[in-house]
């Protein structure tokens, strides 16, 4: 069995954000990136530290989707994954987290 991953509300609030915008831009790049991001979600199950640790904030692990950065939290103890945000890659990261 592998570790449990739970998406948090501020990740939620970061995908109902993102998906509209890019829907706007091309509905193809909304669905691939929906796509992207439960695979490389579904990876942390079984490889939660595939992924650098943010050298800014190093509690969080970073993985790039399709130009989004989502932030997680591996905790080995209780052999969970925690996602805290998905943020735009160009946006000011620090600020958002």
């Amino acid at each position: 069995m592998g570790y449990r991953v739970r998406i948090l509300s501020t990740a939620y609030s970061d995908m109902a954000e993102i998906i509209p915008v890019i829907s706007r831009i091309s509905n193809a790049w909304a669905n691939r990136f929906a796509d992207e991001l439960e695979k490389h979600v579904n990876q942390l199950e079984f490889m939660p530290k595939m992924y650098p640790i943010y050298d800014d904030i190093p509690i969080f692990r970073k993985m790039n989707v399709d130009g989004f950065l989502v932030f997680y939290i591996v905790d080995d103890a209780k052999q969970s994954v925690e996602i805290h945000r998905i943020i735009n890659g160009r946006m000011d990261i620090k600020s958002q987290i």
